[in-house]
């Protein structure tokens, strides 16, 4: 509720919060659940009806160094989607580090294979770009962040036609900030998330 120069939160538990100002990060999906007094404006609920959300799981490799490795992103239709060397700390003297990024269906894929099966993944799409040789199978790296949080992983898409949704969310309601990685220039990444309150804050 926002009431005269303050903003009040109810929570399910009975508490009451009380700011001047409230800079709010709860992905569009759940902005719906929220009961909002006064009510959202029309056109950020359509927004937050038309952002969708994905599963995404990023992995690891330990590859025997070539010479042509340099720091690097490849975007393939492979099983592992999107493939990078970080940068020049991520390449040793006889080895380097390979990391996927994967979402949507092919990130489910990965969180339900077993870890031969994504090993085999990793190993046909490193091989279909020619990135390594074969790698020894303990040079593999799977961190599940469902299995260890029980928080299923996500990262926010955006379907054909909603090209210009995140701009509803740049102006704040009444004394309501938006925020997250959702709404950042270039979402789906930790800095994403972190560029975005700090733009935020400097709207305050």
């Amino acid at each position: 509720s926002q009431i005269k120069n303050s903003v009040q939160v109810e929570l399910t538990s009975g508490k009451l919060i009380k700011a001047s100002l409230l800079i709010c990060t709860i992905p569009p999906q759940n902005i719906l659940d929220i009961k909002w007094t006064p009510s959202l404006p029309k056109d950020m609920t359509y927004s937050s009806l038309r952002m969708q959300s994905g599963r995404i799981s990023k992995n690891m490799a330990i590859c025997r160094k070539k010479d042509s490795v340099t720091p690097n992103l490849l975007l393939s239709d492979t099983p592992m989607q999107a493939l990078y060397v970080a940068s020049d700390e991520a390449i040793g003297e006889n080895f380097y580090a390979l990391t996927s990024i994967t979402n949507g269906d092919r990130a489910t894929l990965i969180e339900r294979s077993s870890e031969t099966q994504k090993k085999a993944l990793f190993k046909l799409s490193i091989q279909e770009l020619k990135l390594s040789d074969d790698i020894p199978d303990q040079n593999f790296i799977f961190h599940s962040f469902q299995k260890l949080t029980g928080q299923r992983g996500f990262v926010s898409l955006y379907p054909p036609g909603s090209f210009g949704i995140k701009e509803t969310w740049i102006e704040p309601y009444e004394r309501v900030f938006f925020a997250g990685e959702h709404l950042a220039k270039h979402s789906g990444t930790m800095d994403a998330a972190i560029e975005s309150a700090i733009q935020a804050v400097n709207r305050t």
